[in-house]
């Protein structure tokens, strides 16, 4: 008992240090971009992150959170919820690309069409990486998690910041967020020292996708609550 409580201290330590950390370093970073950027380019970026916000509640549907609780956790049932998380991801992919006419016709805003649809390739990356990101966690290895995330962090702002340099406008942060994923896939994978495979055998998993379901469903809820003014007002 003490050992875990030791670890959790530590846990929260490291995560704690580099959030913030990383939180000062994008506000640094931002305070350039923000000025190479105009309103404009934030009115799509408003819009494309609120829409990110919903499709990554579909897209984690709560299961990497199922890895954690899991009992004796084995290879097999990592595999099939890689493979659950695969079926989402593609499924979700395929929405966003076939409906990215309409929403940008929606709002008005001609380019959100080809920007939704370049965000999908993020949804190639996301299964492994929420897999991967929740079996540290269930190892309780935040430490390296977190100095994941602060590098990948460094990483996306740096990046955002020459593009929006060159005059990349939106596509700046739009491109540095695909940038942090593709840093913290392989980044997490890399700390793993394995990579899973996906299996299409979804047996046994029925427990774990209603306890995803409803995680999914709480985290919906919230981010419609807290961005509503965005959808709403993106239209006008």
């Amino acid at each position: 008992m003490d050992n875990i409580i030791a670890r959790s201290r530590t846990a929260f330590r490291w995560t704690l240090t580099f959030r913030v950390m990383s939180q000062i370093f994008t506000w640094f970073a931002s305070l350039f971009v923000i000025r190479l950027l105009t309103p404009a380019d934030y009115g799509i970026i408003a819009i494309v992150e609120t829409v990110s916000m919903l499709t990554l509640q579909l897209a984690s549907a709560g299961l990497g959170n199922a890895l954690i609780r899991q009992d004796n956790l084995s290879t097999t049932f990592i595999r099939k919820i890689l493979g659950l998380l695969i079926v989402f991801n593609l499924t979700l992919a395929t929405l966003q690309f076939a409906l990215a006419q309409q929403i940008a016709l929606f709002y008005a805003q001609p380019e959100l069409e080809i920007v939704l649809k370049v965000m999908t390739v993020g949804f190639l990356l996301s299964p492994w990486v929420i897999v991967a990101s929740n079996l540290l966690a269930k190892e309780m290895n935040f430490k390296s998690r977190s100095k994941i995330d602060f590098i990948a962090s460094v990483c996306g702002s740096i990046s955002a910041l020459a593009m929006a340099y060159l005059g990349m406008g939106y596509w700046s942060l739009i491109l540095a967020n695909l940038a942090v994923l593709f840093f913290r896939f392989i980044g997490y994978n890399i700390e793993l020292k394995k990579i899973y495979w996906p299996s299409i055998n979804f047996s046994g998993t029925s427990d774990a996708i209603k306890f995803g379901a409803t995680l999914a469903a709480t985290g919906i809820l919230f981010t419609v609550f807290m961005k509503v003014d965005i959808l709403i007002a993106g239209q006008f």
